[in-house]
């Protein structure tokens, strides 16, 4: 039988990023300019000042570091982990060791919508993220992809509505 690869967005499907963001906001005297709290969001931007915020800590390794994860573990191995942030490669691959995820390659954009050539390039046949639009991209390029379900896509019901979703990781192997 053969072994499926599977490729994984880290911030939104294993790292609390939301959480993060709000913790940062609140240190920088922000946070009555952000929700309250995660279950508060509800679009993907966070809040108005998000850009602002994010300046902030986009290059901060320190905050990558402390990210709270969302999960204790995966079910599987992934082939890699496919991520967009403005650190080192090693900067998530340290969290990743950190919180005693599977050892994988990771492999850092600039831009999500450059993930879908390194899906095609390692011949991902499955690919979780939880930003839909990465998701339908995928899909519309004939790469099975799924969305991992956060409280933040209610903003974008819409567009999310068609999207085959988890909300746990053990309903990955419905789509193996």
């Amino acid at each position: 039988m053969k072994q499926v690869r599977i490729a994984v967005d880290v911030d939104g499907c294993l790292a609390d990023f939301a959480q993060a963001v709000l913790n940062r906001a609140k240190q920088l005297g922000m946070e009555k300019d952000f929700p309250k709290s995660c279950s508060e969001i509800a679009c993907w931007d966070i809040a108005p000042r998000f850009s602002e915020l994010m300046k902030d800590v986009w290059e901060d390794e320190k905050f990558w570091l402390n990210i709270p994860p969302l999960v204790k573990e995966l079910p599987f191995t992934p082939n890699c982990y496919i991520t967009q942030r403005h650190v080192p490669s090693e900067v998530t691959a340290k969290w990743l060791a950190k919180h005693k995820f599977p050892k994988a390659d990771v492999i850092t954009v600039s831009c999500p919508t450059e993930k879908l050539q390194h899906v095609k390039d390692r011949n991902i046949d499955l690919y979780v993220d939880d930003l839909y639009k990465t998701v339908k991209q995928m899909r519309d390029a004939g790469i099975q992809a799924i969305l991992m379900y956060q409280p933040y896509q209610r903003g974008h019901a819409e567009e999310c509505k068609d999207l085959p979703t988890i909300k746990k990781w053990d309903e990955v192997f419905k789509y193996i």
